[in-house]
């Protein structure tokens, strides 16, 4: 779990970390209010993800609370494959600016392209759960290419796929 301050520090701790580790900002994002990053499993009955989920808390030194669905940022679903880490589910609320939500969109990917190399794997395929105006507006311009397969979540959605 990470407690951070400001949204700079997020984005930081994301693009430059492999794994989610204890890490705070001298900075304040209001009088009260924190961010925290954590990262978890989640079992839906048939797989096991992990999840990367990020809220606004109050926090008291490294105590936090308040970890409700109106507090949500951003949370990513991965799984770790033999040779491969696959994206199913980016969610990014709609509170930030647009600028912020592209950053931390990038550095949500950065962080997974991190773990993807530590892990030495050789690719991220991501299912496409969003229309193809986020493959163009995202992922293609970080490197990720069209497949042929579809997704496993949805018939109608294809599979892109970036090689590390």
């Amino acid at each position: 779990m990470i407690i951070i301050n400001t949204f700079a520090s997020l984005l930081f701790s994301l693009n430059n970390n492999d794994s989610i580790r204890l890490f705070k900002s001298d900075l304040s994002l209001d009088n009260k209010d924190k961010i925290i990053i954590d990262e978890c499993y989640k079992n839906d009955g048939i797989d096991n993800y992990k999840m990367v989920r990020i809220w606004r808390s109050k926090a008291v030194l490294n105590y936090y609370f308040s970890n409700s669905e109106n507090n949500i940022i951003s949370y990513l679903f991965y799984k770790i494959y033999r040779n491969y880490i696959k994206i199913t589910h980016i969610y990014i609320k709609d509170i930030l600016e647009e600028k912020d939500n592209d950053d931390l969109f990038n550095s949500l990917i950065k962080y997974i392209e991190n773990k993807t190399k530590t892990l030495g794997l050789s690719k991220i395929v991501v299912d496409t759960e969003c229309e193809l105006i986020y493959y163009e507006k995202y992922y293609k311009l970080l490197g990720y290419e069209l497949t042929n397969r579809i997704c496993s979540n949805n018939l109608y959605k294809i599979e892109i796929e970036k090689y590390i």
